[in-house]
């Protein structure tokens, strides 16, 4: 049974979760505090999977709380419920919480998103794992996109194209636009995956604040020990998958919101090798040389030397996060799609058609392969189609090594 811990200053507050959320006893043990200094007693005392927690509270406010818990129990997903619609709030409380809910909410909006969060944590049963992932509140971004999106920003001429298109060649910036535009505080419960369509939301006003005020993106920085191509080919080949993608897509005759979903889950498919770099670099360059000398997948390699695979890691975050599923299922899925429930032309085809079609150029500079499924391009009835797809890279290849210039 799955323990969510329900917090707020208002006793009555927490008598309506009781009354509201009765059906859900026999499958949730639910318990609540009446403020932050009770919740982290509770915490210290037992494992929660899920905690509920209002923002604006006396004494130990939301914020406060989340920031102890992610160093007692930093495994634990983590919803924030606040009435007050305040973007530099929200951006600071992005880096703590997961998921935002308008308070007050239904029940049944409560109930699907912790029931979401729960689903997430399936993906990465390793506890050790989960705890890594559960302090990571922004993921590190290219430092000249992110000083190129930052001037765009300050000027009075960029417009909301500009600077998504600036935005959509990095994964990281992108991840964290989607997490905070697909917030149902700002902006209802439709879910976006497109990068202009989030800005648009946002608004230049509200963007510039988030971006050059309250510190939304970092910069990535070289860790120690890290492999070289971490500084260089990681960027370039995620924004050539997603180009690829995309394109894929567009000749398949997809529309609406498909073609931004195969390019953001190109762009965002290999992003849980920042958080395996970025937890152990040494270790890292181990699995890369590992992964040089092996017949079998790197997926296989991973699991031996961390526990988990990039694409569960990369998956599990961005499930978190809240973007959306068929760009997470993307993301999970594209070395092994043949796993997936998708049997039609899709994002899960299009990524990975194209990372196996990209790694295969020698100049993409990219250590770990991904081996073509033909019987799952088969089923999808689109493998007669990769001479074509692959042409389609050619011209995307020969901008690659403009990108980072």
């Amino acid at each position: 049974m799955k323990t969510i811990l329900f917090v707020d200053d208002e006793s009555n507050i927490l008598s309506g979760f009781k009354r509201s959320l009765r059906k859900k006893r026999g499958q949730w043990l639910m318990l609540f505090a009446e403020g932050g200094a009770l919740a982290l007693d509770i915490i210290n005392d037992q494992h929660i999977d899920v905690l509920v927690t209002d923002m604006q509270m006396p004494g130990m406010s939301g914020d406060q709380l989340l920031e102890q818990v992610i160093n007692i129990s930093p495994s634990t997903a983590r919803i924030v419920l606040t009435g007050h619609a305040d973007l530099s709030k929200l951006a600071r409380a992005s880096e703590l919480a997961h998921r935002f809910l308008s308070k007050p909410c239904s029940s049944e909006e409560l109930i699907e998103t912790v029931e979401e969060l729960l689903f997430s944590q399936q993906v990465v049963s390793n506890e050790r794992v989960r705890e890594l992932m559960g302090k990571i509140g922004k993921l590190p971004s290219l430092p000249n996109v992110y000083f190129e999106v930052s001037a765009a920003i300050d000027s009075k001429d960029a417009s909301a194209d500009q600077i998504a298109s600036i935005i959509k060649k990095d994964g990281a910036m992108s991840a964290k636009v989607l997490q905070l535009a697909n917030s149902p505080i700002f902006f209802g419960s439709r879910q976006v995956s497109s990068i202009q369509q989030a800005i648009t939301r946002f608004g230049m006003s509200q963007l510039k604040q988030l971006i050059l005020q309250c510190s939304l993106f970092k910069c990535f920085e070289a860790t120690a020990g890290a492999p070289d191509f971490m500084d260089t080919s990681f960027w370039k080949y995620s924004r050539a998958v997603a180009e690829l993608s995309k394109q894929i897509s567009l000749a398949e005759g997809q529309h609406a919101d498909r073609p931004d979903e195969a390019y953001i889950a190109g762009l965002m498919h290999e992003i849980g090798y920042l958080i395996l770099v970025s937890y152990a670099p040494d270790i890292f360059e181990h699995l890369c040389n590992l992964n040089a000398d092996a017949d079998d997948s790197s997926v296989a390699a991973e699991h031996r030397v961390f526990e988990v695979a990039h694409n569960e890691a990369g998956a599990y975050l961005l499930s978190l996060w809240n973007i959306p599923a068929q760009v997470v299922e993307a993301v999970y899925y594209h070395h092994q799609p043949c796993m997936s429930d998708c049997r039609d032309m899709n994002a899960v085809a299009a990524v990975h058609a194209a990372a196996a079609i990209i790694c295969s150029y020698e100049e993409a500079g990219w250590p770990f392969k991904t081996s073509l499924d033909m019987k799952y391009l088969e089923e999808v009835g689109v493998a007669e189609k990769l001479d074509g797809w692959r042409e389609l890279a050619d011209p995307i290849m020969e901008k690659f090594e403009q990108w980072l210039e």
